[in-house]
C-alpha cells in the first residue's frame, strides 16, 4: 500500500509538471492567423527550381506572380499553390514583367491549372520560346501580354483535356494579346 501511495504522489507530481509546462508553452506561442491576407510582393519558392519568386496576396486567398525572379532553369514549373504564413494561397494570375528576368537560357515556362489570368507586359523582356497551359478553361489575356517579344516562334501547348470550345477562346485571347505563335494542345496530361 505504501508503494502505491509513492507511485500515486510521483506520477500525480509529473502529469502536474507536464501540464504546467504545456500551458506556459501555449501561453507563450504567438498566434498565427489562418486566414488569408493581403500582402505585397512577399517572397516564396514558388518554382520547381527553388528560386524565390515574389507574389501578392489577397484576403480571398489568391496568389498573383509579382516576378519569377533570376533564373537561368532551362525549364521552369510554376506550383499552384504558395503557402505563406501557415496559408495557402492559390496563384490565379501573371503580373506585368513576371518572366522579364528569365535568362536567355530559360526557353519554357508551366503554368498551373490555376492560373486565370495573364497581365499586360507578362512576358515582356524574356526569350521563352514556349509555355504551358494547364487550366481546363480559357486563360483571359491582357492586350500587349507579348507587348515587345517576337511571339512568332513561340508555342503555347494547352491541355488536352481543354475543350474545343474553350481553346478557341483561349486562342482568341492569345490573338488580341498579340500572340502569333503556335497554340496546340498536348498529346499526354
Amino acid at each position: 500500500m505504501k508503494g502505491i501511495k509513492k507511485f500515486a504522489v510521483v506520477a500525480m507530481a509529473a502529469i502536474m509538471t507536464i501540464a504546467g509546462t504545456c500551458t506556459a508553452f501555449a501561453a507563450d506561442s504567438p498566434a498565427t492567423s489562418v486566414k488569408p491576407v493581403a500582402k505585397t510582393e512577399v517572397s516564396v519558392s514558388l518554382v520547381s527550381t527553388a528560386k524565390k519568386a515574389k507574389v501578392t496576396t489577397t484576403a480571398k486567398g489568391e496568389a498573383k506572380l509579382e516576378t519569377l525572379g533570376k533564373t537561368t532553369a532551362p525549364v521552369v514549373t510554376l506550383t499552384s499553390k504558395v503557402t505563406i504564413d501557415g496559408v495557402t494561397y492559390k496563384l490565379t494570375s501573371v503580373s506585368e514583367g513576371a518572366f522579364a528576368k528569365c535568362s536567355k537560357d530559360t526557353w519554357k515556362v508551366t503554368l498551373p491549372k490555376s492560373i486565370e489570368k495573364i497581365e499586360a507586359n507578362a512576358f515582356t523582356g524574356s526569350k521563352l520560346k514556349q509555355f504551358n497551359v494547364y487550366s481546363t478553361k480559357s486563360i483571359k489575356v491582357s492586350k500587349k501580354a507579348f507587348e515587345g517579344v517576337n511571339t512568332k516562334k513561340m508555342t503555347v501547348k494547352v491541355t488536352k483535356n481543354m475543350s474545343k470550345t474553350e481553346l478557341k477562346k483561349f486562342k482568341k485571347a492569345l490573338k488580341a494579346a498579340g500572340f502569333k505563335g503556335k497554340v496546340v494542345q498536348m498529346k499526354h496530361h
